[in-house]
C-alpha cells in the first residue's frame, strides 16, 4: 500500500520497476540504467547543482533531484494563501523547523538533562568556534574566530556573573577559553579534534554519535540567553534559526 504523508502519496514502486515503466528522465543526466548510482554529476559536469525550481511542471515522467534547494529560493514562488508568506529566510527555516522537525526522545532528553544540570539561572552567552581545518574552505576563519574575543570581553566586563557555553570542535579551543575566562566557561563532553585534521576525517567508533552531539550543542546554544558564532559555519546558521530573534537577550 502507498504511504501517506500530510495530502500527498508517496508511491510504492521500486527504483526497477520505475526504470522499467519509463523512457523519459529529467535531468539528461539520467537514464533507466544509472538510476541507483550515487553522486552522479552533483557537483560538476551536465545536470550539476540543478536547483529544484528547474524541476518544477516538467513533461517527463520521471524527475530526479539530486541538489539541495535553499529556501530563499522557494519563498518567491509561494502563493498569496501560503503560511509563510511575507517572511524572510531566517524565519521561515525557523518556523518550518517549529512545525516539522522532532528530536528523538532521546537526544531531547539528553539536552534536557544538560541544561537542567548546567544552567543555574545566570545568564548564559553561547560561543561557536569552528577549528582551524574550516579554513582550507574560508581563509577567514581565524581572524573571525579571535574578532569574537574582544566582544566576549566587553560583554563579561558589563555582567561579571555572565557565563559562556563553549561550542566547538576543538580541544585547543577548549584549552584557550579555559585559560582566558576559567571556570565562566562550560560545554558538553563531546569529541574533538586536537589539530587541523577535521572531526569527520577521523575513525570514530560511531557515526551516529557525532552527529548527535551537533545537535545536542546547537540544542543548548539556542537554550542560552544570546549567541555568537563564527558566520560560515551551518550550526552557527542553525541556533540562529532555532530561536525567535527578539527572544535573544540584549545585554
Amino acid at each position: 500500500m502507498d504511504e501517506t504523508w500530510g495530502s500527498r502519496q508517496i508511491a510504492s514502486a521500486s527504483l526497477e520497476e520505475i526504470a522499467a515503466e519509463q523512457s523519459e528522465f529529467y535531468p539528461p543526466k539520467w537514464h533507466r540504467d544509472n538510476l541507483g548510482d550515487n553522486g552522479l554529476n552533483v557537483w560538476e559536469g551536465e545536470g550539476a547543482r540543478l536547483s529544484g525550481l528547474y524541476l518544477l511542471n516538467r513533461p517527463e515522467r520521471v524527475v530526479v533531484q539530486d541538489f539541495f534547494t535553499q529556501v530563499v529560493e522557494l519563498l518567491p514562488w509561494l502563493s498569496a494563501e501560503h503560511w509563510l508568506q511575507g517572511v524572510d529566510a531566517m524565519e521561515a527555516i525557523r518556523q518550518l523547523y517549529e512545525k516539522y522537525f522532532v528530536l528523538q526522545l532521546v537526544i531531547q532528553a539528553e539536552i534536557d538533562a544538560f541544561i537542567t544540570e548546567n544552567f543555574d539561572g545566570r545568564p548564559t552567552f553561547a560561543v561557536h568556534v569552528r577549528n582551524m581545518d574550516k579554513g582550507r574552505e574560508d581563509p577567514n576563519v581565524l581572524l573571525e574566530n579571535a574578532d569574537m574575543l574582544p566582544v566576549l570581553d566587553a560583554q563579561l566586563a558589563q555582567n561579571p556573573d555572565l557565563r559562556l557555553f563553549l561550542l566547538t570542535d576543538s580541544e585547543t579551543v577548549v584549552a584557550q577559553y579555559a585559560a582566558r575566562y576559567g571556570d565562566r566557561v562550560f560545554s558538553t563532553d563531546c569529541a574533538r579534534t586536537d589539530g587541523i585534521v577535521p572531526l569527520t576525517w577521523k575513525d570514530s567508533e560511531s557515526r551516529y554519535r557525532l552527529g548527535v552531539e551537533v545537535i545536542k550543542d546547537t540544542y543548548i546554544a539556542a537554550a542560552c540567553d544570546n549567541f555568537i558564532g563564527y558566520g560560515g559555519s551551518s550550526v552557527a546558521c542553525m541556533v540562529a534559526c532555532l530561536k525567535v530573534p527578539s527572544d535573544w537577550r540584549q545585554h
